[in-house]
């Protein structure tokens, strides 16, 4: 059975006729197709696979780019604000010259753009947030490290 997935990743009626969303739709497409290979890949193996070709990677970075650039354009999603425990964690974690910083990359990459995760609100978001902040113990390049991986594993890093 082919991978049949629509809309991976919602765009509002009033921008769907951006230049940006039909690259995002061109990518989706291209995304399910590789996936739909990776699938096959591994039921053909007999064993599940445990690697990601380096295909199936290329595409779902072209994917999120293509993502990205309508995010830009469209000035979405609007950010979720952090919750009181998270700042907690970032005032924890981080020190006073880095947490500005710390929190523009909570609420614009480790939030809506999350997958499955475009209308989610702060306490939906707040489980994803502290781990990544946990994870990175304070270490500005892993939490940027662990946020891309929240953007790519989702529910997995938790």
């Amino acid at each position: 059975m082919a991978f049949q997935r629509r809309d991976l990743f919602y765009i509002p009626h009033e921008f769907r006729d951006l230049p940006e969303a039909k690259l995002v739709r061109a990518a989706e497409e291209e995304f399910a197709a590789a996936l739909e290979r990776e699938r096959k890949m591994a039921t053909e193996g007999g064993a599940r696979v445990h690697m990601i070709s380096e295909d199936f990677q290329r595409v779902q970075k072209k994917l999120n780019e293509a993502q990205d650039a309508f995010d830009t354009a469209a000035g979405l999603p609007i950010p979720a604000r952090l919750t009181p425990k998270v700042k907690e964690e970032v005032w924890k974690y981080f020190t006073a010259d880095q947490r500005d910083e710390v929190v523009a990359l909570l609420e614009k990459r480790c939030g809506r753009t999350i997958p499955f995760h475009r209308d989610s609100d702060s306490l939906e978001l707040e489980p994803y947030r502290l781990r990544v902040l946990i994870e990175s113990k304070g270490d500005l390049a892993e939490l940027k490290k662990w946020v891309d991986a929240a953007n790519v594993l989702g529910r997995e890093i938790l």
